[in-house]
């Protein structure tokens, strides 16, 4: 696979209609004391990266271009909001939507060839 600018840019347009098309799963907050109900349709908080092992071209194509940085462990990182960089202030804080949006990513770059070990590394906040 040869990486190029037009692949990050379809990774990004794939990655913001997956963010923006993708329905939380909502939930709903209680005060154990006062029992009042807060409900949040945008579902729980946390973060979604892309990253990527093995494929040292790949790697190195993000790198050079400035996209993500280096995984704590092994590898490369790239944010969640390096894919959707304008991202709705009221949606930013969803799980479900972030996930969708690096999964999108990953499957944009898994169309084009992309081997190695990539994947959505994910945590709630």
């Amino acid at each position: 696979m040869e990486m190029n600018i037009a692949i990050l840019n379809e990774m990004k347009e794939k990655a913001t209609e997956a963010f923006l098309n993708t329905k939380p799963n909502g939930v709903v907050f209680s005060n154990n004391r006062t029992g009042e109900r807060f409900p949040e349709p945008e579902g729980l908080c946390g973060f979604a990266w892309l990253i990527i092992q093995d494929n040292r071209s790949l790697l190195n194509w993000f790198k050079n271009n400035g996209v993500g940085r280096k995984h704590w462990r092994k590898g490369w990182s790239i944010s969640v909001y390096d894919l959707v960089p304008n991202m709705p202030p009221h949606m930013s804080q969803s799980y479900d939507r972030k996930v969708a949006a690096v999964r999108a990513a990953i499957a944009v770059l898994k169309q084009h060839g992309a081997t190695g070990n990539i994947w959505c590394e994910d945590r709630l906040d």
